[in-house]
């Protein structure tokens, strides 16, 4: 399969509910029972909207309150922030795409991490059954049919395309992305060893990545993807 590298982020300056800025929004697992829909507060002109709700909010609160330190963010609470972000839009139910397969979870908490090099809005999700369905990844509020397994053409495909990408790039990552679920016309994507989050020493993840690819035929193209900065850029 051939993978188009051309891909543009969609620009935000008409979108006036959170949920509106994208069909998908990346999940991560920022602790041991913390896993949420993730932005990172990046200021710039494709972000105004989560930029602006972000500072807004975080200004509401007198102090805000330290929940979690055990891994790579410190993890803070904000009702300032809460009220902001669930006023803006109180649509809070997604489907959750997740390694072994989906289901839905709900946006209970609003909640944001800090290191010394970047700040990320968290949406907290309700209780997912890794178990059953494996690590959760990419939320929407599209309902897609998937099989949720690899396809060797794809991620063959998939492999090539990031090779290409490497070589543009001057923030590399050891981790390989891997294809995880497919239809006839789209393919989701992740990058990430699910190691950082916690204690564990181990992580060799810079930046945990998810994406979306639609296919056309023997090739495809980006859609959307999402990521964390680990690596901590704005520092470098």
């Amino acid at each position: 399969m051939v993978i188009d590298t051309a891909f543009s982020f969609k620009k935000q300056k008409d979108v006036k509910k959170w949920t509106s800025i994208s069909e998908y929004y990346g999940v991560y697992h920022f602790s041991k029972n913390l896993t949420g829909i993730g932005f990172e507060i990046k200021a710039g002109p494709d972000t105004p909207l989560l930029d602006s709700l972000f500072a807004y909010g975080a200004n509401q609160s007198e102090k805000d309150i330290r929940l979690d330190s055990s891994g790579h963010y410190v993890i803070h609470y904000s009702k300032g922030l809460f009220n902001t972000i669930l006023n803006n839009d109180t649509s809070r139910t997604f489907y959750i795409y997740c390694t072994k397969g989906m289901t839905r979870a709900t946006v209970e908490n609003v909640l944001f991490g800090t290191t010394d090099c970047n700040t990320v809005l968290i949406l907290k999700l309700s209780k997912i059954d890794t178990l059953r369905f494996g690590y959760p990844l990419i939320a929407s509020k599209k309902l897609h049919e998937f099989i949720f397994t690899t396809s060797k053409g794809i991620q063959k495909g998939l492999v090539k395309y990031e090779a290409i990408l490497n070589k543009t790039t001057d923030y590399k990552d050891s981790i390989i992305s891997k294809q995880f679920a497919y239809n006839s016309q789209l393919f989701f994507a992740y990058s990430d060893d699910f190691k950082w989050f916690g204690t564990n020493k181990e992580s060799k993840c810079l930046f945990p990545t998810r994406s979306v690819f639609r296919i056309s035929g023997n090739s495809a193209k980006v859609v959307w993807v999402d990521d964390l900065d680990l690596f901590g850029i704005p520092c470098d």
